[in-house]
């Protein structure tokens, strides 16, 4: 599969803005990993105006290629938002291929089945994914406190921290 360069994930500037915008907020332990790939979604309708690729060949349009992913799937521990219940599993995706052993830049993988983790996703309809490598993973700790595993995705320190801003979530 080729590899395709990752685009930049947004930003949050603030722990609210990082809660507010994702669909689920989540504890989570890993149960499973597996490679997998994304088929871009190739444009449809022969209007140009609708669709700038009308007309276009396969080849031509350079989004034939599908890139490379892990998909680590978890078991829902605790939801702190979202539709999701406890026991669940959801997939999660991540950039890259876990098995080669280097992920793309700013990637750490969910890859460790004796930790829980603190996951704040964008949901899709076979899955989710992190709102952001760098700001949306956490280890949790026994005693509630979150440490990003990037180190520089400090945004959230606790999961009471977590909790509090989804209860003050208005959505």
């Amino acid at each position: 599969m080729a590899t395709v360069p990752m685009g930049d994930y947004p930003y949050y500037a603030t722990t609210a803005d990082l809660i507010d915008r994702a669909d689920l907020v989540v504890r989570a332990t890993l149960t499973s990993t597996r490679p997998g790939a994304l088929h871009p979604e190739r444009p449809t309708g022969a209007d140009p105006a609708l669709n700038p690729q009308a007309g276009v060949t396969d080849a031509a349009s350079g989004v034939t290629e599908a890139m490379d992913v892990t998909i680590a799937t978890v078991r829902v521990d605790e939801v702190l938002k979202g539709g999701v219940s406890p026991g669940q599993s959801i997939d999660v995706v991540q950039p890259g291929d876990a098995s080669a052993g280097t992920p793309p830049p700013g990637v750490t993988y969910i890859e460790d089945e004796t930790v829980e983790y603190l996951l704040v996703l964008a949901s899709f309809p076979s899955g989710a994914a992190l709102l952001n490598p760098t700001q949306a993973l956490y280890t949790v700790a026994p005693d509630g406190t979150l440490t990003p595993v990037d180190p520089d995705g400090t945004v959230l320190t606790t999961l009471d921290e977590a909790r509090a801003l989804v209860t003050d979530d208005p959505t």
